[in-house]
């Protein structure tokens, strides 16, 4: 199999699909600014044990993901707590626009998100896409069609639900896995700032509606946490 570096690589060599599908967020009958900055969400998601767990009932149901009856495992809750369209809607909150130097009329773009391995791998058509886009990456150019001056790819490459346990506490927390890639440099080639970041936060299996709901609602919140903790040790420190 040919060997594929860049993307293919930091997703872990674990190549997920593209679609082709962009979606402008801007008022109507309005021109897009000078400035573009595209956010493509993710829908990979693991859930991962690491560190010794006594408790061993809670450590295996993680290993399992088990969905026994109406309950809804914590990787069904990271892909439906956080859809592409949340994922976008969220960071868009926390202003990525401002953390990673944009001017304020910088239109801020959902391109599509990346697809789940599992699709990939059914779909012979979904890996041809990923493969070309990854040589795109590869050769240091844009992944779709902008020809804006003042340009920027915000990639969210993986989202992982950490379970730790040691001395019979538990240490959960969310890791988001993000990669900028700054077109806005002199010459073609774009500078890259990547990076994992993790926020405490503790999902549990569930069929409860509330506690799902407020389950729901933390894991938003630490999504959001951890990307603007991303821009300020990886992005703003490296700037400088």
């Amino acid at each position: 199999m040919r060997a594929l570096t860049g993307l293919v690589a930091a997703m872990l060599l674990v190549p997920v699909a593209l679609q082709a599908r962009e979606v402008v967020v801007s008022a109507p009958n309005v021109v897009a600014s000078a400035c573009e900055l595209h956010i493509r969400p993710t829908r990979k998601f693991q859930v991962v044990n690491t560190g010794y767990d006594y408790k061993l009932g809670y450590s295996q149901s993680l290993e399992r993901e088990r969905t026994s009856g109406s309950l809804r495992s914590i990787k069904q809750q990271l892909a439906e707590g956080l859809t592409p369209s949340i994922q976008f809607i969220e960071l868009g909150k926390v202003d990525p626009i401002k953390a990673l130097g944009f001017p304020a009329t910088t239109t801020l773009i959902e391109d599509e998100s990346f697809e789940a391995p599992e699709k990939l791998r059914e779909r012979a058509d979904l890996k041809a896409k990923f493969e070309a886009l990854a040589a795109v990456e590869s050769a240091g150019k844009r992944m779709n069609a902008s020809v804006a001056d003042c340009y920027g790819e915000l990639l969210v490459l993986e989202v992982a639900y950490k379970h730790a346990a040691y001395n019979l506490k538990d240490y959960d927390s969310l890791a988001v896995f993000y990669w900028f890639r700054d077109f806005r440099s002199k010459g073609n080639a774009p500078r890259i700032y990547k990076g994992v970041m993790g926020e405490r936060l503790v999902i549990k299996p569930s069929s409860l509606a509330a506690e799902i709901q407020d389950q729901e609602s933390a894991l938003m919140a630490a999504y959001k946490a951890t990307f603007a903790k991303w821009a300020d040790q990886y992005y703003r420190k490296a700037k400088h």
